[in-house]
């Protein structure tokens, strides 16, 4: 009975008739808001441009979750790895929150590995959304500074660049305290987390992170691919905004951007909902403009429209896990030889 039930799960049809629910529902709750887009339709181009430049990121997020999933020791050819994202992609338009694909991201990749590699996996993955969100901060910060001179003219500029300096500071700091080896060698603390349910999961999980501080050119990497995938993102809500004849110097939208894209990942279905209100209250209160609710409502309908892409994905293409398990295998049999 659970064998034919997971056949008909892993069908085309349960997954054509699943996507279809997926969509029938967004439009039946308004999620496609194809009339806000009404708005600018005499600026087309500028539309059509903050779409296209959509689509970057997913081929430089994509590259950046293999190089993390190799930095825990997983091996994994690109293919997979833009499968699961834009897998993940696909149903961060269905879930709560722009990050909601993640959980079924984790259940491709766990199954992918198999048991006894999902806590790398799930450790994985979790390191993936965390480096973007670094980048988001640190492109902001990054503005503040090299572009002060236009950014000071921002209400509330000082308390800005204040607490994006202190949001990147201390992100580095807590990074550099949870992978001190010290801490992740000592007794005490083992002996503390082993005490718990699940302690030897949380603790194998924790190693694997820990790892991570010896492994200085993947989080290199890593960061770089994270600046860039935000840089794409940000220059399409310029696009996007220029659209509403909105221009927003570059300096002051890549600060007031990286942060609308943060609270983004709170709304639904790819921010709508509380993202359109993080739009309207930061367009205007840092630049005294009415149009950020339209600007966020597009840029949430052209979002979605990009993640449409990993439909295709979902339907069509199937799991191989024999080659990346048994490379694991070879590596661990390697490690032991040596």
């Amino acid at each position: 009975m659970k064998d034919a039930f997971l056949r008909i799960a892993k069908s085309p049809w349960a997954k054509g008739g699943l996507a279809i629910a997926i969509l029938a529902t967004l439009i039946l709750f308004g999620r496609f808001d194809l009339s806000s887009l009404q708005v600018a339709m005499r600026s087309w181009p500028w539309l059509l441009a903050g779409l296209l430049v959509m689509l970057p990121p997913y081929a430089i997020v994509s590259l950046r979750f293999k190089i993390v999933l190799e930095s825990f020791e997983l091996p994994v050819s690109l293919r997979d790895a833009v499968r699961w994202t834009m897998i993940g992609s696909f149903f961060d338009i269905a879930m709560p929150g722009s990050s909601g694909g993640d959980l079924v991201k984790i259940g491709y990749v766990t199954g992918h590995y198999g048991k006894g590699y999902r806590t790398k996996s799930v450790m994985a993955i979790l390191v993936d959304r965390v480096a973007g969100l670094i980048g988001l901060f640190i492109i902001a910060f990054l503005a503040c500074t090299l572009g002060w001179t236009t950014v000071s003219r921002l209400s509330n500029s000082r308390f800005l660049l204040f607490g994006l300096g202190l949001v990147c500071l201390g992100t580095v700091l807590a990074f550099l305290f949870l992978t001190w080896p010290r801490l992740a060698e000592s007794s005490r603390m083992k002996q503390a987390i082993g005490a718990f349910p699940f302690g030897s999961k949380a603790l194998g999980a924790y190693a694997a992170f820990a790892s991570l501080r010896r492994k200085k050119h993947y989080l290199a990497y890593v960061l770089m691919l994270s600046l860039a995938n935000h840089l794409f993102w940000c220059s399409s809500i310029l696009c996007i905004a220029r659209s509403t004849g909105l221009s927003v110097p570059i300096a002051q939208g890549f600060v007031i951007f990286p942060l609308a894209i943060f609270f983004n990942v709170f709304g639904f279905a790819g921010g709508f909902g509380v993202g359109t209100v993080s739009f309207g209250l930061l367009f205007t209160t840092l630049l005294g403009s009415t149009s950020g609710t339209v600007v966020g409502l597009m840029y949430q309908c052209l979002s979605v429209i990009s993640r449409l892409g990993g439909l295709p994905f979902f339907l069509f293409t199937k799991a191989k896990t024999n080659e990346s398990i048994a490379r694991i295998r070879y590596l661990e049999e390697t490690e032991r030889s040596e």
